[in-house]
């Protein structure tokens, strides 16, 4: 157990150095050298979009469209069967599929989450594929929305992984064994997730639940990736020293510890609040001194400015075509007006077609 724990010591008041102090960051380390070929930001093939309706199409392009309609219409066929008359039961197209979307946006707008849309997902009873994929009903359209948020847009130098549970009447569970099963445990779940930036020497930010030692370590080496984390306290890695009970002081407490460029540090409030952080982008026992009396090491005021996006996840839901439109045109939208126009635009197409066939039918009968 000894080779597992950290090399530490303790940092209270000290004026002078230990020897042992490592040597503070003076420039940026080699491993948080970003290198990507495109900048952050809207990628080259993003660029054309400067509406709420182009920015969609990106994510939403009408092969993608099409695969819907489709699969609707696979399912509309089967229970033609249950109606008296075809009309009751006709095939859908792409046209009702983007009205349907404009509904579902202006629902959002309205706070109308709970409007009933019946039937818009189906499940997919194809009982073979089912057997060694449970996520066969929406698998290639699942894969393909994925591929093109990465190819639209380039992260920053610091990312961020979170969880966030969605409602969805497709429930995967656990997959059998075969070509499509994943191990999800928090380790591989990260190593998956941060392929796309694997050896681009960013940060990446995540909720506690994911945080340990072997995976700080798995990142640095093998993925050229760096953590600046919160950790919990239950890890067996960390030295029961980091986190004993103290007595309440007026002055805060800060504990190092250091293993083979990971940093562990713990900080304990003037109210008496600890806080266990990992870093392995810090190597050193620095103070930020605009703290002042607070005295929080600079391994916390870079958590705290990263961690942002780890507390506004559940904000972030579909805002891909957001984040691409105000690129594009310089300028800040109000989420409510985007939708809302999003989702008119989706159904203006549709409408036009019903107002003409109305014009058609009013003619007629004057006639």
């Amino acid at each position: 157990m000894e080779e597992q724990l950290l090399k530490w010591y303790e940092e209270l008041e000290r004026t002078d150095p230990p020897e042992d102090r490592p040597r503070q960051n003076v420039f940026t380390p080699n491993h948080n050298k970003v290198s990507d070929r495109y900048k952050l930001g809207v990628r080259p093939e993003a660029k054309h979009a400067r509406t709420p309706l182009e920015a969609l199409g990106l994510f939403l392009s009408n092969d993608f469209l099409e695969k819907i309609v489709d699969y609707t219409n696979i399912c509309i066929e089967k229970i033609r069967i249950n109606f008296a008359r075809d009309r009751d039961a006709l095939c859908t197209n792409k046209l009702e599929i983007k009205a349907i979307l404009c509904l579902l946006y202006l629902a959002g707008v309205a706070k109308s989450s709970h409007v009933n849309i019946c039937d818009l997902w189906a499940t997919d009873d194809r009982k073979e594929r089912k057997l060694e994929d449970r996520l066969s009903p929406v698998r290639d359209m699942f894969e393909e929305f994925v591929h093109t948020c990465q190819n639209m847009y380039t992260v920053s130098e610091n990312v961020t992984i979170d969880e966030v549970l969605e409602s969805f009447q497709i429930y995967a569970g656990k997959q059998p064994q075969g070509p499509y099963y994943l191990d999800n445990s928090a380790f591989e779940v990260v190593k998956r997730l941060v392929f796309p930036i694997s050896g681009t020497g960013r940060n990446v930010t995540m909720d506690n639940w994911f945080t340990t030692v072997p995976l700080s370590e798995e990142l640095i080496k093998n993925h050229n990736l760096t953590m600046v984390d919160t950790i919990r306290k239950n890890k067996r890695e960390i030295p029961v020293e980091f986190y004993s009970k103290r007595k309440k002081s007026t002055i805060p407490y800060n504990m190092f510890g250091f293993k083979e460029g990971t940093t562990l540090v713990s900080h304990t409030s003037q109210k008496g609040k600890l806080v266990l952080l990992l870093s392995t982008m810090h190597h050193d026992d620095a103070i930020d001194h605009t703290t002042k009396e607070k005295k929080k090491p600079e391994i916390i005021t870079y958590y705290n400015k990263t961690k942002g996006a780890v507390d506004v996840v559940d904000e972030m839901k579909g805002i891909n075509a957001q984040v691409i439109c105000e690129e594009n045109v310089g300028k800040k939208m109000v989420r409510r007006t985007f939708l809302k126009e999003l989702g008119l635009s989706l159904c203006k197409e549709y409408m036009d077609i019903e107002r003409r066939f109305l014009r058609c039918q009013e003619n007629y009968f004057k006639k």
